[in-house]
């Protein structure tokens, strides 16, 4: 798994590419949750999570990325989800996971699609 933050359209994305069957990947759940909470206290409150790179998942992978939502949301930011129309979709789809948040085909229309905000107090990336 390779985890890389990225801009698209002055909006952080955190990217997440490889297989994400994290039952023998200790520690990369929280690695996740870490940048995403790094990121909404330091003044982010519109992120971006592009999982189209994501090239397999398993259980413990669906379940980091409810815990991810709810993180998010417990901070009160604004998340879009980028699945692309292979896998992630799938599975998303077929557990029933799709209502958890916005999903996107790209990053673009995800950053398209936030409101516009006036500029919050963060930090440069």
């Amino acid at each position: 798994m390779e985890l890389t933050v990225d801009k698209c359209e002055g909006i952080p994305v955190v990217c997440l590419a490889g297989d994400m069957r994290l039952s023998n990947q200790e520690g990369f759940c929280d690695q996740v949750r870490g940048t995403l909470v790094f990121l909404i206290t330091s003044g982010w409150k519109q992120l971006i999570l592009d999982l189209s790179a994501v090239t397999q998942m398993d259980s413990r992978a669906l379940g980091c990325l409810v815990r991810w939502v709810a993180t998010v949301m417990t901070l009160e930011a604004d998340l879009r989800l980028v699945t692309g129309s292979g896998l992630v979709l799938e599975t998303l789809s077929r557990f029933k996971l799709l209502e958890l948040c916005q999903v996107f085909p790209d990053e673009a229309a995800a950053a398209a699609s936030f409101p516009e905000s006036d500029e919050a107090s963060h930090i440069d990336l």
